[in-house]
């Protein structure tokens, strides 16, 4: 099994992070309200976190370049999602494209609807991604320009290196 990693006691912390990696949304910022008697609309964040067991990934949603999804996922994030979870990750190839592919992924299963297939954005390290007809996303802890354009490409991670910490877990550690 392969993990996402940041702490600085490594040992003690991959452990209990390889027994259960979930992952909570929540909203940055609330919901705006503006024009409130005419033409009366509610802004979603631009930003979101997604909280594991190992810290806070701050996630910048790319509202033009998916918009429906980005809608679907901030709204997702003013209510929460107890459901939502982290369920593979992978290092970056040494060589080549993979396997490994290099990612960090997980389900968004309280979103409202599955979110489109939107634009034409090929992934890079630190993309959100969504995975085709499905509520299943990713990070990328690499370019993937192996996949082309293949994901609808829908939030950047802020100021956060943690992709490029993902590790192996001891095949001892339990799970």
């Amino acid at each position: 099994m392969h993990l996402l990693s940041v702490s600085s006691e490594p040992h003690d912390s991959r452990r209990m992070f390889c027994r259960a990696l979930n992952l909570l949304l929540i909203a940055q910022a609330l919901a705006y309200r503006q024009d409130a008697f005419i033409g009366y609309s509610e802004k979603h964040s631009d930003k979101i976190v997604l909280h594991s067991l190992d810290g806070e990934i701050p996630i910048s949603l790319l509202d033009a370049v998916a918009p429906k999804t980005c809608e679907l996922v901030s709204e997702l994030a003013q209510t929460g999602c107890t459901t939502c979870r982290f369920y593979r990750n992978e290092l970056p190839p040494e060589a080549g494209y993979g396997p490994p592919y290099g990612l960090l992924q997980g389900t968004l299963e309280g979103l409202r609807d599955t979110p489109p297939r939107e634009d034409t954005v090929v992934a890079k390290k630190g993309h959100v991604c969504m995975i085709p007809g499905t509520k299943e996303f990713f990070i990328a802890a690499n370019d993937h320009d192996e996949w082309g354009s293949a994901h609808t490409v829908w939030g950047m991670t802020i100021s956060y290196s943690h992709t490029s910490d993902i590790r192996d877990c001891d095949e001892n550690d339990e799970h």
